[in-house]
Protein backbone atom coordinates (compact mmCIF):
# COMPACT_ATOMS: atom_id res chain seq x y z
CA UNK A 1 0.00 0.00 0.00
CA UNK A 2 1.38 3.40 -1.03
CA UNK A 3 1.54 5.96 1.80
CA UNK A 4 -0.70 8.74 0.62
CA UNK A 5 -0.32 12.48 0.51
CA UNK A 6 -3.07 14.97 -0.30
CA UNK A 7 -2.89 16.27 -3.86
CA UNK A 8 -5.36 18.54 -5.57
CA UNK A 9 -6.19 18.31 -9.30
CA UNK A 10 -4.69 21.73 -9.88
CA UNK A 11 -1.45 20.66 -8.19
CA UNK A 12 -1.28 17.56 -10.38
CA UNK A 13 -1.44 19.60 -13.57
CA UNK A 14 1.66 21.56 -12.50
CA UNK A 15 3.58 18.61 -11.07
CA UNK A 16 4.27 16.63 -14.25
CA UNK A 17 7.70 18.23 -14.62
CA UNK A 18 8.84 17.44 -11.09
CA UNK A 19 12.31 15.84 -11.34
CA UNK A 20 12.37 12.09 -10.88
CA UNK A 21 14.85 12.24 -7.99
CA UNK A 22 12.57 14.61 -6.04
CA UNK A 23 9.66 12.18 -6.25
CA UNK A 24 11.93 9.23 -5.50
CA UNK A 25 13.16 10.89 -2.32
CA UNK A 26 9.59 11.68 -1.26
CA UNK A 27 8.50 8.08 -1.81
CA UNK A 28 11.53 6.74 0.10
CA UNK A 29 10.90 9.17 2.94
CA UNK A 30 7.32 8.00 3.29
CA UNK A 31 8.20 4.33 2.80
CA UNK A 32 10.82 4.67 5.50
CA UNK A 33 7.92 4.28 7.94
CA UNK A 34 6.83 1.03 6.27
CA UNK A 35 10.02 -0.73 5.14
CA UNK A 36 12.34 -2.42 7.59
CA UNK A 37 15.61 -0.50 8.08
CA UNK A 38 17.63 -3.17 6.26
CA UNK A 39 15.19 -3.13 3.33
CA UNK A 40 15.34 0.65 3.14
CA UNK A 41 19.14 0.56 3.15
CA UNK A 42 19.34 -2.02 0.35
CA UNK A 43 16.71 -0.26 -1.75
CA UNK A 44 18.66 2.99 -1.48
CA UNK A 45 21.71 1.20 -2.87
CA UNK A 46 19.73 0.09 -5.94
CA UNK A 47 18.23 3.55 -6.29
CA UNK A 48 21.66 5.16 -6.21
CA UNK A 49 23.53 2.66 -8.38
CA UNK A 50 20.99 1.39 -10.90
CA UNK A 51 18.08 3.84 -11.13
CA UNK A 52 19.24 7.42 -10.62
CA UNK A 53 22.10 7.31 -13.16
CA UNK A 54 19.45 6.85 -15.87
CA UNK A 55 16.39 8.74 -14.61
CA UNK A 56 17.83 11.62 -12.57
CA UNK A 57 16.78 14.94 -14.05
CA UNK A 58 13.92 13.46 -16.06
CA UNK A 59 10.43 14.85 -15.36
CA UNK A 60 8.71 12.00 -13.57
CA UNK A 61 5.49 12.54 -15.52
CA UNK A 62 7.27 12.05 -18.84
CA UNK A 63 8.97 8.70 -18.20
CA UNK A 64 7.56 6.19 -20.70
CA UNK A 65 7.40 2.43 -20.85
CA UNK A 66 9.77 2.46 -23.84
CA UNK A 67 12.30 4.37 -21.77
CA UNK A 68 11.96 1.92 -18.90
CA UNK A 69 12.49 -0.97 -21.34
CA UNK A 70 15.66 0.64 -22.66
CA UNK A 71 16.93 1.20 -19.12
CA UNK A 72 16.11 -2.39 -18.16
CA UNK A 73 17.95 -3.60 -21.25
CA UNK A 74 21.13 -1.86 -20.14
CA UNK A 75 21.10 -3.99 -16.98
CA UNK A 76 20.98 -7.32 -18.84
CA UNK A 77 24.54 -8.16 -17.76
CA UNK A 78 23.48 -7.99 -14.08
CA UNK A 79 20.07 -9.70 -14.02
CA UNK A 80 19.86 -9.91 -10.23
CA UNK A 81 20.40 -6.16 -9.84
CA UNK A 82 17.95 -5.47 -12.68
CA UNK A 83 15.25 -7.68 -11.16
CA UNK A 84 15.58 -6.01 -7.77
CA UNK A 85 15.61 -2.51 -9.23
CA UNK A 86 12.46 -2.75 -11.36
CA UNK A 87 10.05 -3.15 -8.40
CA UNK A 88 11.70 -0.16 -6.68
CA UNK A 89 11.18 1.94 -9.80
CA UNK A 90 7.59 0.69 -9.97
CA UNK A 91 6.96 1.79 -6.36
CA UNK A 92 8.30 5.26 -7.21
CA UNK A 93 6.04 5.50 -10.26
CA UNK A 94 2.97 4.34 -8.33
CA UNK A 95 3.81 6.88 -5.66
CA UNK A 96 4.12 9.61 -8.28
CA UNK A 97 0.57 8.83 -9.43
CA UNK A 98 -0.80 8.74 -5.87
CA UNK A 99 0.87 12.06 -5.08
CA UNK A 100 -0.53 13.65 -8.25
CA UNK A 101 2.71 13.87 -10.17
CA UNK A 102 1.72 11.66 -13.08
CA UNK A 103 -1.58 10.34 -14.41
CA UNK A 104 -3.21 7.39 -12.66
CA UNK A 105 -2.81 4.01 -14.34
CA UNK A 106 0.31 5.02 -16.26
CA UNK A 107 2.96 3.05 -14.36
CA UNK A 108 5.58 2.45 -17.09
CA UNK A 109 6.97 -0.57 -15.23
CA UNK A 110 3.81 -2.59 -15.68
CA UNK A 111 4.34 -5.61 -17.90
CA UNK A 112 8.16 -5.50 -17.81
CA UNK A 113 9.27 -9.14 -17.58
CA UNK A 114 12.15 -9.86 -15.26
CA UNK A 115 15.28 -11.65 -16.38
CA UNK A 116 15.58 -15.36 -15.60
CA UNK A 117 18.10 -16.01 -12.86
CA UNK A 118 19.88 -19.32 -12.39
CA UNK A 119 18.81 -20.84 -9.08
CA UNK A 120 21.76 -21.21 -6.76
CA UNK A 121 20.83 -24.09 -4.50
CA UNK A 122 23.72 -25.46 -2.46
CA UNK A 123 23.64 -27.56 0.66
CA UNK A 124 26.29 -29.52 2.45
CA UNK A 125 26.69 -33.29 2.40
CA UNK A 126 27.49 -35.31 5.49
CA UNK A 127 31.18 -35.37 4.58
CA UNK A 128 31.28 -31.61 4.09
CA UNK A 129 29.53 -31.09 7.41
CA UNK A 130 32.15 -33.26 9.14
CA UNK A 131 34.99 -31.23 7.64
CA UNK A 132 33.27 -27.98 8.60
CA UNK A 133 32.76 -29.28 12.13
CA UNK A 134 36.43 -30.14 12.51
CA UNK A 135 37.49 -26.65 11.42
CA UNK A 136 34.99 -24.97 13.73
CA UNK A 137 36.25 -27.12 16.61
CA UNK A 138 39.82 -26.06 15.82
CA UNK A 139 38.74 -22.43 15.95
CA UNK A 140 37.00 -22.96 19.29
CA UNK A 141 39.59 -25.03 21.15
CA UNK A 142 42.31 -22.45 21.30
CA UNK A 143 45.50 -21.47 19.52
CA UNK A 144 49.21 -21.65 20.33
CA UNK A 145 50.32 -19.52 23.27
CA UNK A 146 51.81 -16.82 21.05
CA UNK A 147 48.53 -16.39 19.18
CA UNK A 148 46.64 -16.24 22.47
CA UNK A 149 48.92 -13.48 23.75
CA UNK A 150 48.52 -11.49 20.54
CA UNK A 151 44.74 -11.91 20.68
CA UNK A 152 44.59 -10.68 24.28
CA UNK A 153 46.79 -7.69 23.45
CA UNK A 154 44.32 -6.70 20.74
CA UNK A 155 41.20 -7.39 22.82
CA UNK A 156 42.26 -5.78 26.11
CA UNK A 157 44.70 -3.01 25.27
CA UNK A 158 47.10 -4.39 27.90
CA UNK A 159 50.84 -4.09 27.71
CA UNK A 160 52.72 -7.18 26.55
CA UNK A 161 54.38 -7.58 29.96
CA UNK A 162 50.98 -7.46 31.70
CA UNK A 163 49.68 -10.35 29.60
CA UNK A 164 52.85 -12.43 29.81
CA UNK A 165 52.94 -12.19 33.64
CA UNK A 166 49.19 -12.73 34.05
CA UNK A 167 48.21 -15.26 36.70
CA UNK A 168 44.92 -17.09 37.24
CA UNK A 169 44.49 -15.15 40.47
CA UNK A 170 44.31 -11.95 38.40
CA UNK A 171 41.08 -13.11 36.73
CA UNK A 172 38.00 -12.78 38.92
CA UNK A 173 34.31 -12.45 38.08
CA UNK A 174 34.86 -11.68 34.43
CA UNK A 175 37.54 -9.04 35.00
CA UNK A 176 41.29 -8.83 35.00
CA UNK A 177 42.68 -7.23 38.16
CA UNK A 178 46.26 -6.35 37.31
CA UNK A 179 48.79 -6.53 40.12
CA UNK A 180 49.59 -2.81 40.15
CA UNK A 181 45.91 -2.16 40.90
CA UNK A 182 45.61 0.60 38.31
CA UNK A 183 43.31 -1.13 35.83
CA UNK A 184 40.35 -3.49 35.82
CA UNK A 185 39.49 -4.76 32.37
CA UNK A 186 36.31 -6.43 31.17
CA UNK A 187 37.32 -9.93 30.12
CA UNK A 188 34.01 -10.43 28.39
CA UNK A 189 35.59 -8.71 25.40
CA UNK A 190 36.88 -12.05 24.20
CA UNK A 191 33.34 -12.85 23.06
CA UNK A 192 34.31 -11.15 19.79
CA UNK A 193 36.78 -13.98 19.16
CA UNK A 194 36.58 -16.98 16.87
CA UNK A 195 34.56 -18.87 19.50
CA UNK A 196 31.71 -16.40 19.17
CA UNK A 197 31.76 -16.59 15.39
CA UNK A 198 31.96 -20.38 15.45
CA UNK A 199 28.90 -20.49 17.71
CA UNK A 200 26.92 -18.35 15.27
CA UNK A 201 27.95 -20.54 12.32
CA UNK A 202 26.89 -23.68 14.21
CA UNK A 203 23.55 -22.10 15.11
CA UNK A 204 22.91 -21.24 11.46
CA UNK A 205 23.06 -24.97 10.75
CA UNK A 206 21.17 -26.03 13.87
CA UNK A 207 18.26 -23.59 13.60
CA UNK A 208 17.90 -22.51 9.97
CA UNK A 209 17.88 -18.91 11.18
CA UNK A 210 19.06 -16.02 9.06
CA UNK A 211 22.42 -14.54 10.02
CA UNK A 212 20.86 -11.24 11.07
CA UNK A 213 18.43 -13.02 13.39
CA UNK A 214 21.32 -14.60 15.30
CA UNK A 215 23.64 -11.60 15.29
CA UNK A 216 20.85 -9.47 16.82
CA UNK A 217 19.57 -12.21 19.15
CA UNK A 218 18.70 -10.97 22.66
CA UNK A 219 18.72 -13.03 25.83
CA UNK A 220 15.11 -12.08 26.46
CA UNK A 221 14.16 -13.87 23.22
CA UNK A 222 15.46 -17.20 24.54
CA UNK A 223 12.50 -18.97 26.15
CA UNK A 224 13.22 -22.57 27.11
CA UNK A 225 13.09 -24.74 24.00
CA UNK A 226 12.35 -21.89 21.60
CA UNK A 227 13.55 -18.51 20.42
CA UNK A 228 10.75 -15.95 20.35
CA UNK A 229 12.15 -13.52 17.81
CA UNK A 230 10.55 -10.11 18.21
CA UNK A 231 11.38 -9.21 14.63
CA UNK A 232 12.61 -11.02 11.54
CA UNK A 233 12.37 -10.65 7.78
CA UNK A 234 8.78 -11.92 7.97
CA UNK A 235 7.92 -10.34 11.33
CA UNK A 236 7.81 -11.96 14.80
CA UNK A 237 8.31 -15.73 14.75
CA UNK A 238 9.17 -18.72 16.91
CA UNK A 239 12.28 -20.83 16.30
CA UNK A 240 12.21 -24.35 17.77
CA UNK A 241 15.52 -25.39 19.30
CA UNK A 242 17.16 -28.81 19.29
CA UNK A 243 19.11 -30.01 22.32
CA UNK A 244 22.38 -29.18 20.54
CA UNK A 245 21.21 -25.63 19.86
CA UNK A 246 20.09 -25.17 23.46
CA UNK A 247 23.44 -26.45 24.73
CA UNK A 248 25.33 -24.10 22.45
CA UNK A 249 23.28 -21.09 23.56
CA UNK A 250 23.65 -22.02 27.22
CA UNK A 251 27.44 -22.06 26.78
CA UNK A 252 27.54 -18.38 25.74
CA UNK A 253 28.83 -16.03 28.47
CA UNK A 254 26.11 -13.94 30.10
CA UNK A 255 27.22 -10.51 31.16
CA UNK A 256 25.44 -7.18 31.30
CA UNK A 257 24.75 -7.06 27.56
CA UNK A 258 21.18 -7.71 26.37
CA UNK A 259 22.65 -9.48 23.32
CA UNK A 260 23.72 -13.11 23.15
CA UNK A 261 26.54 -12.10 20.81
CA UNK A 262 27.49 -8.57 21.84
CA UNK A 263 30.04 -6.29 20.27
CA UNK A 264 33.44 -6.75 21.93
CA UNK A 265 33.83 -2.97 21.96
CA UNK A 266 30.36 -1.94 23.16
CA UNK A 267 28.20 -4.51 24.95
CA UNK A 268 25.10 -2.37 24.47
CA UNK A 269 25.21 -3.21 20.76
CA UNK A 270 25.23 -6.52 18.84
CA UNK A 271 28.43 -7.75 17.26
CA UNK A 272 29.24 -7.01 13.64
CA UNK A 273 27.51 -9.19 11.07
CA UNK A 274 30.91 -9.75 9.45
CA UNK A 275 32.03 -13.31 10.21
CA UNK A 276 35.61 -13.40 8.97
CA UNK A 277 36.08 -16.87 10.45
CA UNK A 278 33.74 -18.27 7.78
CA UNK A 279 36.18 -17.47 4.98
CA UNK A 280 38.92 -19.35 6.79
CA UNK A 281 37.01 -22.48 7.78
CA UNK A 282 35.31 -22.96 4.43
CA UNK A 283 38.69 -22.73 2.66
CA UNK A 284 40.31 -25.32 4.94
CA UNK A 285 37.18 -27.50 4.81
CA UNK A 286 37.27 -27.35 0.98
CA UNK A 287 33.79 -25.85 0.63
CA UNK A 288 34.75 -22.46 -0.79
CA UNK A 289 31.65 -22.29 -3.00
CA UNK A 290 29.36 -22.40 0.06
CA UNK A 291 27.85 -19.14 1.31
CA UNK A 292 26.67 -18.57 4.86
CA UNK A 293 23.10 -18.48 3.57
CA UNK A 294 23.63 -21.98 2.15
CA UNK A 295 23.75 -23.25 5.73
CA UNK A 296 20.07 -22.30 5.91
CA UNK A 297 19.51 -24.27 2.70
CA UNK A 298 21.33 -27.19 4.30
CA UNK A 299 19.06 -27.10 7.35
CA UNK A 300 15.96 -27.14 5.13
CA UNK A 301 17.22 -29.69 2.62
CA UNK A 302 18.19 -32.26 5.23
CA UNK A 303 14.86 -31.76 6.98
CA UNK A 304 13.07 -32.48 3.67
CA UNK A 305 15.21 -35.58 3.08
CA UNK A 306 14.23 -36.77 6.57
CA UNK A 307 10.62 -36.51 5.32
CA UNK A 308 9.67 -33.57 7.51
CA UNK A 309 6.43 -32.21 5.94
CA UNK A 310 6.98 -29.18 3.77
CA UNK A 311 4.62 -26.91 5.78
CA UNK A 312 6.66 -27.76 8.89
CA UNK A 313 9.92 -26.95 7.09
CA UNK A 314 8.44 -23.64 5.94
CA UNK A 315 7.46 -22.85 9.52
CA UNK A 316 10.92 -23.78 10.82
CA UNK A 317 12.44 -21.39 8.27
CA UNK A 318 10.05 -18.59 9.16
CA UNK A 319 8.28 -18.56 5.77
CA UNK A 320 4.67 -17.44 5.73
CA UNK A 321 3.79 -20.43 3.51
CA UNK A 322 5.42 -23.44 1.88
CA UNK A 323 5.85 -21.80 -1.54
CA UNK A 324 9.34 -20.45 -0.79
CA UNK A 325 10.42 -23.80 0.64
CA UNK A 326 9.32 -25.57 -2.54
CA UNK A 327 12.62 -24.78 -4.25
CA UNK A 328 14.45 -26.47 -1.41
CA UNK A 329 12.35 -29.60 -1.79
CA UNK A 330 12.93 -29.65 -5.54
CA UNK A 331 16.66 -29.11 -5.07
CA UNK A 332 16.92 -31.85 -2.48
CA UNK A 333 14.94 -34.43 -4.42
CA UNK A 334 16.32 -33.63 -7.86
CA UNK A 335 19.99 -34.18 -6.99
CA UNK A 336 21.68 -37.14 -8.66
CA UNK A 337 21.60 -40.34 -6.66
CA UNK A 338 24.66 -40.88 -4.51
CA UNK A 339 25.86 -43.62 -2.21
CA UNK A 340 23.92 -43.53 1.09
CA UNK A 341 26.97 -42.27 2.95
CA UNK A 342 27.08 -39.16 0.77
CA UNK A 343 23.41 -38.36 0.29
CA UNK A 344 21.86 -39.42 3.59
CA UNK A 345 20.65 -36.54 5.74
CA UNK A 346 23.39 -35.37 8.05
CA UNK A 347 22.69 -35.22 11.75
CA UNK A 348 24.32 -32.68 14.06
CA UNK A 349 26.57 -35.53 15.26
CA UNK A 350 28.70 -34.73 12.20
CA UNK A 351 29.77 -31.42 13.60
CA UNK A 352 28.57 -31.08 17.20
CA UNK A 353 29.50 -34.51 18.50
CA UNK A 354 25.92 -35.48 19.23
CA UNK A 355 22.94 -36.83 17.33
CA UNK A 356 20.15 -34.34 17.84
CA UNK A 357 17.47 -33.30 15.41
CA UNK A 358 15.52 -30.04 15.41
CA UNK A 359 12.36 -30.13 17.48
CA UNK A 360 9.22 -30.02 15.37
CA UNK A 361 6.52 -27.47 16.16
Amino acid sequence: MIPTSPATPSAASHADHTPFETVAEEVFRRYGRVWKPATLKVNRVYLRNQILPWFAGRPVGEVTRAEVRRWFGTLRATPAAANRSIPILSVIMRGAAVYGRRAEGTNPCKGIRRYPEPRRERFLTSGELRRLGRELADAETGAPLRSAVIRLLALTGCRQSEIRTLGWGDYREGHLFLRDGKTALDAHRDRGSGRQQAAIIRLLLLTGCRKGELVHLRWEELDGNVLRLADSKTGPRIVFLSEAARTLLAAQPRGHSPYVFPSPKDGSRPRSAELSLWRKVRRVARIEDVRLHDLRHTFASHAVMQRVPLPVVARLLGHSGDRMALGTRTSATARPRRPPSASAPASPRCWTGRDDRPSAP
